[in-house]
């Protein structure tokens, strides 16, 4: 396949995707040859891997801690817990999130080159998404790359500070390890990945605001010019239900393949948030672990805003190109002598054999018909799996609910 013209590929969407076809989560083509596939599942692979394995470390020393505090009779408290089940959550949310990029690598690829195709169909595509792109590019590398950043330095710092000294739950089956040791292993097999959720995020927002500014803005630029002409053509309505049916399909196609990746991004996000509210009020932070922890909530934020906002964006774009259906619909029921220049009349020419034979009454039950058909419970939004769509109210009652349990522990604390 022929690549896309560079006009219509902004530059941070080319940078995101070496990025992730580099680490194995996406395809370089939809049909790859054996030894392709080969290199990028192993590539793949072996980060899940490393991911597997710090999750049982992570497991294994939360056991360690609760029996701990069981044997010295200490009371268990709520921010305790949370402390403790802190990094089990995040290697499970980041082993849970790898595992499904590995399984939506070729999706993905496929999802994109179906996007491309679209957009060649469309005469008027252009890059007015551009800016956009390149911003969420921006800021999903700005934050890998901070976050990896602090994060070696304060392991570091931490590590060498100690000296040599043996961690205490390192007991068998796992070999006596030193801080510095363990803070080598965390940045290969948990840091990195955690930060691999922003890169992806990223890249599917880069789609949503392409899918958005072309694809899923045609249907409403069509309706704003039968509007501002006032008159509704044959060939207008074949075109608004045709390009209406592309946008539709697409959008079907999308939150078929990667509904349950938005819904991972989404849960997996509070829970990180939830956890860091915990995590900030125990006395067990030293300074390393603070300047980490504030690493981790702009990772988190920036993973979760941007995910949400391009879900966002696409459900304010169904209801404008609805409302602007409203609008054609009730021009054209309102007064017949405003259409008389589609109606029946128009002698049969060359000129005008777009408009033969479309009466007032036929373009309204055409609208009518293009509504129910294309419209209500079919969107060009992407619902999340079980989470159904997305909205600001969402949002809100998300940090409500995090500030609400944060004055909880608060109180507890």
């Amino acid at each position: 396949m022929e690549s896309p013209p560079k006009s219509k590929t902004s530059f941070g969407e080319l940078f995101l995707r070496f990025i992730l076809m580099m680490l194995g989560f996406l395809g370089d083509k939809p049909k790859e040859n054996c030894v392709t596939v080969a290199f990028r599942v192993t590539r793949s692979m072996a980060i899940l891997l490393l991911s597997f394995a710090e999750f049982l470390y992570e497991v294994c020393a939360a056991m360690e801690a609760v029996m701990s505090w069981h044997s010295e009779g200490n009371r268990i408290a709520i921010i305790g817990i949370l402390y403790d089940i802190n990094y089990v959550v995040r290697t499970a949310s980041t082993f849970t999130l790898i595992s499904a990029f590995c399984w939506k690598a070729t999706a993905l690829t496929s999802l994109h080159e179906s996007l491309i195709i679209l957009n060649e169909t469309n005469p008027q595509a252009n890059s007015k998404s551009r800016r956009k792109e390149n911003r969420l590019a921006v800021v999903a590398v700005s934050v890998f790359v901070t976050f990896m950043a602090v994060n070696i330095s304060t392991r570091l710092w931490g590590a060498f500070q100690t000296g040599s000294s043996i961690l205490s739950w390192s007991s068998p089956p796992f070999l006596s390890v030193t801080l510095l040791q363990e803070a080598i292993f965390k940045l290969c097999a948990l840091t990195f990945q955690e930060a691999l959720r922003v890169l992806y995020a990223g890249y599917l927002g880069i789609l949503l605001a392409n899918f958005r500014a072309n694809s899923a803005s045609e249907t409403l630029s069509l309706l704003d010019e039968s509007i501002i002409k006032n008159q509704t053509s044959k060939n207008d309505l074949i075109g608004l239900w045709f390009v209406r049916e592309a946008a539709l399909t697409f959008a079907e196609k999308l939150e078929k393949t990667f509904g349950i990746i938005f819904s991972l991004l989404f849960v997996t996000d509070v829970l990180r948030l939830v956890c860091i509210v915990g995590d900030a009020l125990s006395p067990q932070q030293t300074t390393p672990q603070r300047i980490r922890l504030v690493a981790s909530v702009m990772l988190c934020l920036s993973s979760f805003l941007i995910n949400v906002d391009g879900l966002i964006s696409l459900m304010d774009k169904e209801k404008e190109t609805r409302a602007h259906l409203y609008k054609l619909r009730s021009f054209w029921a309102r007064d017949p002598l405003q259409s008389l220049d589609v109606m029946s009349n128009k002698p049969d020419t060359p000129a005008n054999n777009d408009h033969y034979g479309v009466s007032q009454y036929q373009v309204c039950t055409v609208l009518s018909a293009f509504e129910s058909s294309c419209f209500g419970s079919r969107k060009v939004a992407v619902a999340w799996n079980g989470l159904g769509y997305i909205g600001r109210g969402t949002v809100i009652s998300v940090f409500g609910w995090i500030i609400t349990f944060y004055v909880f522990l608060l109180g507890q604390h």
